[in-house]
């Protein structure tokens, strides 16, 4: 069975739903896009639209009046969006596309237009990034290429907003494992831990612990490793995933003798103040083979218990 073109339009508008984005209120970086795709081009306006089911929505409007939602059949945009490539215009009233529209031969009297549709990576096309001027002109083709990147820009910050949104979903809901084909294991504890614990105020000893633990998710962040928990005294982190990458066992040696050399110049002033040491016992483990692992997102938080293990 084929699959018709409605067909494709219901799943074209369910993908543009999971971006939660139509009706969402102005944002800065979507702002800056349409600003620089206009100075680009050097046009006066440029403006950012989404495809809904009936509707064309303005997510911004750089140098143009805000204005209600436009019926789909009034928008030029949604010519854009139905295409696949860069559409340019130079001059609209000598286009059959545009000669006739209502924008065109009344007011603001659009003259130029350039628009690139918005394609996710399904290849459901969402709206476009489109500049305009109320006189005719030619772009070069540095000057196009450059709208369609910005286009792809616009399409980056919708996926970081659907990932976002899948996050916080999976926050509240029970966590879905994913499986790595390889990745490293960096366990870190500090030897004789409960002899060390004996000697200290609890309060102190955790807020000690803490701010150790703090300036390692600093090493593992700086070295692309992600941190996983904290069981008492032990720290565990891991490189090559989320994201995937070939260097991660090499990462987290780099972090060991980093949280290593930390811990080295630390107990040099505890010496100097007659305190006791916390000596760190670091290693990596590489793990070849399917790796699963059920977090998605840095910045997991930290809970060190309130009873040292050692």
């Amino acid at each position: 069975m084929t699959e018709t073109a409605s067909d494709k339009e219901t799943e074209r508008l369910a993908a543009l739903r999971d971006y939660d984005v139509i009706g969402s209120p102005a944002e800065l970086a979507y702002d800056e896009i349409a600003e620089l795709a206009a100075q680009v081009c050097q046009c006066p306006a440029a403006v950012i639209n989404f495809l809904d089911d009936k509707i064309v929505w303005s997510k911004c409007r750089y140098g143009l009046m805000p204005k209600t939602p436009t019926p789909r059949e009034l928008s030029l945009c949604a010519t854009t969006a139905r295409g696949s490539d860069l559409l340019v215009i130079p001059d609209m009233t000598k286009d059959e596309r545009s000669a006739q529209h209502p924008r065109v031969t009344g007011k603001p009297y659009y003259r130029f237009y350039c628009g690139m549709p918005l394609i996710n990576p399904e290849g459901f096309s969402l709206g476009a990034l489109c500049v305009l001027d109320f006189q005719p002109r030619e772009i070069s083709f540095e000057q196009g290429e450059a709208v369609r990147r910005l286009a792809h820009q616009v399409v980056t910050l919708l996926e970081l907003r659907r990932s976002l949104l899948q996050l916080d979903l999976t926050r509240q809901d029970r966590v879905t494992a994913r499986f790595y084909d390889a990745a490293t294991i960096l366990f870190a504890d500090f030897e004789g831990f409960t002899k060390l614990a004996e000697s200290m105020e609890p309060k102190e000893l955790i807020g000690q612990l803490d701010d150790y633990f703090s300036a390692f998710d600093e090493i593992a962040e700086r070295h692309r490793l992600e941190m996983l928990k904290t069981i008492g005294d032990a720290y565990m982190c891991v490189g090559g995933v989320p994201e995937t990458n070939r260097s991660h066992p090499f990462d987290a040696c780099l972090a060991a003798l980093e949280m290593q050399q930390l811990m080295a110049r630390t107990n040099r002033e505890r010496k100097k103040l007659h305190l006791p040491h916390w000596d760190l016992r670091v290693g990596p483990a590489h793990r070849p083979g399917h790796c699963r692992c059920s977090r998605a997102s840095s910045g997991a938080g930290r809970s060190p218990a309130s009873t040292p293990a050692d």
